[in-house]
């Protein structure tokens, strides 16, 4: 699946800490790779975030993406907080 990232993504990403950036970019190259694979958790996101979905970078930080005509959009990467 083609990946495309907002200024807000790419900003986040770059102030997390080492260790979790480069697991999310392993995370993001399996859901390129095979995004309905269990271990990413995807799933829809449902009130204001309704019509986007999410996946697990580790157990405390996600990744919150919309999915349009088979490409994906990554909006925000970060702890629970990212879904407000």
């Amino acid at each position: 699946m083609d990946v495309y990232y907002y200024p807000s993504f790419l900003r986040q990403i770059k102030k997390l800490p080492k260790a979790i950036r480069e697991l999310a970019i392993e995370r993001t190259r399996l859901f390129m790779k095979e995004p309905a694979d269990p271990a990413l958790k995807l799933h829809k996101l449902t009130g204001s975030l309704k019509g986007n979905h999410a996946f697990s970078v580790d157990r405390r930080h996600r990744i919150v993406l919309e999915i349009k005509d088979g490409k994906a959009y990554f909006h925000a990467i970060g702890d629970h907080g990212v879904y407000e």
